[in-house]
């Protein structure tokens, strides 16, 4: 059974942990909150980031890119990136701009302002840098609904690791109620596509301490 060390509101932990439940794949989590940069965790992971597989061999893996690339070739029964190598380029440059602009211009605010700090005692969360990651997230949104007024799903007519990819993202921000859904509403249609998969299951039922999400955020119809 695969071992992964993940933090529950960290986005590539989820965008992990969605994929393997899509893949069928046996896995048993391990808490790690990666801020406080345990001796043991940067022995496996010198980067000191989550997520970080090992496997029963012991062979461990880490890196937003890494991962899948692993997954996908060891485990090709559930292929999330497409058959043609433009759909499977297409699949790629989406999943890298959720998983590094949109990460980078707006959840890792939110996650550093409203839990890391909270988490380490170092100060009150930054008003300008949350209000700034919301600005950002607005122009986020509305290439969502570019994607989404071509295909029913980001990539295509069926899920890919791009929709996992930005879903996870999204789902952090849900979880912190700083998503006005009343105004992306082609964005939220797709959202609930995803929240109602059976490999969301588990990530509607995170718990973080200090953080109580919104009601509508373990539904799967909102």
């Amino acid at each position: 059974m695969l071992e992964i060390y993940h933090y529950p509101l960290c986005p590539f932990s989820r965008k992990l942990r969605i994929v393997l439940r899509e893949k069928n794949i046996d896995f048993e989590l391990f808490l790690e909150k990666y801020w406080e940069r345990r001796t043991a965790f940067l022995a496996m992971n010198p980067r000191g980031d989550t997520p970080v597989l090992k496997n029963s061999k012991g062979f461990i893996v880490y890196g937003k890119a890494a991962l899948f690339e692993f997954l996908e070739e060891a485990y090709p029964e559930c292929n999330l990136l497409g058959g043609s190598l433009i759909g499977r380029t297409e699949v790629r440059k989406i999943s890298e701009w959720f998983d590094d602009k949109f990460y980078q211009e707006v959840t890792r605010y939110i996650i550093m302002e409203k839990v890391i700090k909270p988490a380490q005692g170092s100060g009150a969360p930054s008003s300008d840098f949350i209000r700034a990651a919301k600005r950002n997230l607005l122009c986020h949104m509305d290439y969502l609904k570019y994607l989404l007024s071509r295909n029913s799903y980001l990539a295509g007519d069926k899920i890919t690791l791009a929709d996992v990819a930005a879903a996870a993202q999204i789902s952090v921000l849900d979880f912190m109620n700083d998503i006005a859904w009343e105004k992306h509403q082609e964005v939220k249609e797709w959202y609930a596509l995803m929240k109602s998969r059976p490999s969301f299951r588990s990530i509607l039922h995170d718990v973080a301490i200090g953080v109580t999400p919104p009601e509508h955020y373990s539904n799967p119809d909102f």
